[in-house]
């Protein structure tokens, strides 16, 4: 009877386990279909399957983050948030999730939720430094300026000196790269702030001092000074303040 009942058992496993791939794989297909509708604006329609889709398989991140796609497209801010929640909900390592997320949070005036939430993606993420960098590079080439920013910050203070190191100081390459997006943006101000957080680090890093030169700033920062305030966290301050 014993045996009997353990069969059973498995055989129920193995039935509910083979629904849920099937309706995953359905979903999947729904969710194909509406990403078709998506590329030419036709959001009434792939929300339309998007929602089929989620009544086939409800814990499908992805079906969660085209429906929150569509809504923002249609300016309901309000159903787009709640979309990007559960797709971030049910899969926090999603990328595209996570920068939806944190974009529509900034755009909706939610300054403190969305520094809340990069801050738990990345600390979630607990990645090399050098993935950090790429997320942020990648994101300055598509001028997701605050998420891109969140990231490269993150790789600043998440970075430690190599082994045999008598100095312990920070990698500046991720401060340089925002000064160099905003030089090529004609940001001279925010160029500056980078280059000074970076010169605070590593008054050696190749060319920080000489960029500075030419900007007017006089090198001469001692190690033990109050830090520089990010140009991120002035912005985001000002944002909050008013």
């Amino acid at each position: 009877m014993k045996k009997v009942c353990t069969l059973l058992l498995l055989i129920a496993v193995l039935f509910i386990s083979g629904c849920g791939m099937f309706n995953a794989a359905e979903a999947t297909d729904y969710n194909q279909k509406a990403k078709v509708y998506i590329k030419y604006a036709k959001y009434d329609q792939a929300i339309e399957l998007l929602e089929k889709s989620l009544d086939t398989y409800f814990e499908h991140s992805s079906t969660h983050y085209w429906l929150a796609v569509c809504y923002e497209k249609k300016n309901n801010m309000s159903k787009a948030l709640w979309e990007y929640e559960l797709a971030v909900k049910y899969d926090p390592n999603m990328e595209l999730a996570q920068k939806g997320y944190i974009n529509a949070l900034v755009k909706s005036g939610k300054m403190d939720e969305a520094i809340i939430a990069a801050e738990n993606y990345f600390k979630r993420l607990n990645a090399p430094v050098r993935e950090y960098i790429r997320i942020g590079k990648n994101y300055l080439a598509e001028g997701e300026e605050i998420f891109a920013a969140y990231a490269l910050e993150y790789a600043f203070q998440k970075s430690r000196p190599g082994s045999g190191s008598t100095y312990l100081k920070k990698d500046v390459e991720p401060l340089v790269i925002l000064a160099d997006y905003y030089r090529d943006k004609g940001d001279l101000e925010k160029e500056r702030q980078y280059l000074m957080m970076a010169a605070q680090e590593d008054q050696t890093y190749e060319g920080v001092a000489k960029r500075l030169g030419e900007l007017g700033v006089k090198i001469n920062i001692q190690r033990k000074q109050v830090p520089q305030t990010s140009p991120l966290d002035k912005e985001l301050q000002s944002l909050r303040e008013n």
